[in-house]
């Protein structure tokens, strides 16, 4: 009788023991989660922060892919990591919100526009094309 007693305590120990090393598993995946994940905030916000720089030091009224900006940053050093920095001048892009004012009408003069860029890259059929925008 006694073994029996003794067989269900070790029985009972060793399910408190493996679910107790299964939750510290878990709260160590979870701080290791975290870790990173704040390791990974602070490695983009020193890339915004060297991305900025590189573009404040451009003061030229040029911009293009031969400048230092456009060229990028790879595995540049910060804290525990290192960052890849890509920056890209939007400005030759067309914003096609502006096709709609804000009042729901089209905008005529944004729309010739884009006409005539499609109409230009020879896409089949541009003004059905602004028509589904």
């Amino acid at each position: 009788m006694v073994l029996l007693v003794v067989l269900l305590v070790v029985a009972l120990l060793v399910t408190i023991l493996v679910e107790f090393a299964f939750s510290t598993l878990v709260d160590l995946r979870l701080a290791e989660t975290y870790r990173d994940t704040t390791r990974a905030h602070y490695l983009a916000k020193g890339g915004i922060t060297v991305g900025r720089t590189i573009l404040k030091e451009d003061n030229n009224g040029y911009d293009g892919l031969d400048e230092l900006w456009s060229q990028g940053v790879q595995n540049y050093p910060v804290a525990e990591g290192s960052i890849n920095i890509d920056i890209e001048d939007h400005g030759g892009r067309l914003d096609l919100n502006r096709l709609v004012t804000p009042q729901g009408n089209i905008d005529p003069l944004f729309k010739d526009r884009l006409i005539r860029l499609l109409d230009l890259l020879e896409a089949d059929d541009a003004e059905a094309m602004t028509d589904a925008l």
